[in-house]
């Protein structure tokens, strides 16, 4: 099964001048066991979740993302380490 996941990013703390780039890939999903799904290839509703974040400004966007149907818990990592260590972790709903 597939499943959308509409993505907003605010800017905190960029600098006047400096941006940041932000897309769908710095987002993963994963199980309720901690385990990762892997990368999908879909064409994704517009607006995909993929732009430059400038001072004061709002990026949003849709993701897909492959997930087991019989998975409860699903949730979205926010740059993942390789060790499984996220910046963020997002709980979906």
């Amino acid at each position: 099964e597939y499943i959308l996941a509409q993505i907003a990013a605010k800017s905190a703390d960029i600098p006047a001048g400096k941006s940041v780039k932000l897309s769908e890939e710095v987002f993963g999903l994963y199980s309720e066991t901690d385990m990762e799904y892997g990368p999908i290839t879909v064409v994704a509703p517009t607006p995909r979740f993929n732009g430059t974040l400038k001072s004061g400004s709002i990026l949003e966007g849709w993701a897909c993302f492959l997930v087991d149907k019989t998975d409860a818990n699903p949730k979205i990592g926010y740059q993942v380490s390789d060790e499984g260590a996220a910046q963020a972790w997002f709980r979906l709903s």
